[in-house]
């Protein structure tokens, strides 16, 4: 949620309008970005990343100083932006944001100024995503054994990620709705998934997309997928709602109702 403490309230990137957040998990599983680093996105901003804080808090270690400095606790933000290495990161991406990050900010306070910024960037927030997923994945690595990237290598990863997902998407088409439907909420406290498929026969290929929402509308997670298989129409229709099931597994949704547009 983007509350802070009351001392904090009139510092920028603090925010308690449920609107702005809708707003925020809208561009989060609208960005324009391999699945990964969506779902990754959605659990820094909830605060669920195994950091050391939040092991520390969990009771699996005792030090929650950074893996990297050891000077400062190993929060999000800290992580991502004011660690030395997270800062020699952002110096070789040359990447400027139009606003000044605080230390006690959370990492939904970034992403949300970022959303809300009125200084137009083009693909900012995909970009910032795919910096924190790569230094997040090089923090592991170190972690369980590996070789570390440098900053340089780390951010050139990020770029050859964003230009591999781009390659890969620009060719599939965006399927329109011929017709208005209204879409009906769940009943609380379940969740609903809305499941859709389509046969892209000039790609030799199966696309399908889902989404879940709460019984108030919310967004809280999407995906979409393509399968290098021509599916039969009713065939992809039933490995849809397979994935979308998998899906909502995996993404610890339990109480869930399945949508599609087929009887």
């Amino acid at each position: 949620h983007l509350i802070m403490e009351n001392s904090r309230q009139n510092r920028e990137g603090a925010s308690s309008d449920n609107t702005e957040v809708k707003q925020i998990w809208r561009r989060v599983w609208s960005m324009k970005t391999p699945n990964k680093i969506r779902n990754f996105a959605w659990r820094a901003c909830r605060d669920i990343l195994a950091n050391k804080v939040n092991l520390k808090k969990r009771m699996i270690t005792k030090n929650d100083l950074c893996s990297e400095c050891g000077k400062e606790p190993e929060t999000n933000c800290h992580m991502f932006w004011f660690c030395e290495k997270a800062k020699d990161i952002w110096g070789n991406s040359k990447l400027v944001f139009p606003f000044h990050i605080e230390p006690w900010w959370s990492f939904m306070d970034v992403v949300g100024q970022i959303v809300k910024s009125k200084v137009p960037v083009s693909g900012l927030l995909e970009t910032t995503m795919t910096l924190c997923w790569e230094i997040w994945k090089n923090r592991n690595s170190v972690r369980h054994g590996g070789t570390g990237r440098s900053g340089k290598a780390i951010v050139q990863r990020a770029l050859a990620l964003m230009q591999e997902y781009h390659a890969v998407t620009e060719e599939v088409p965006i399927p329109r709705p011929t017709e208005a439907v209204k879409w009906h909420p769940p009943d609380h406290p379940f969740y609903k998934v809305n499941v859709d498929a389509a046969v892209l026969k000039e790609l030799n290929a199966t696309g399908m997309g889902m989404v879940i929402r709460d019984w108030e509308g919310n967004v809280l997670a999407a995906m979409s997928k393509r399968i290098p298989a021509p599916l039969a129409t009713l065939e992809a229709k039933a490995k849809s709602m397979e994935v979308a099931v998998q899906f909502a597994w995996e993404m610890e949704f339990r109480e869930v109702v399945c949508e599609t547009d087929s009887l």
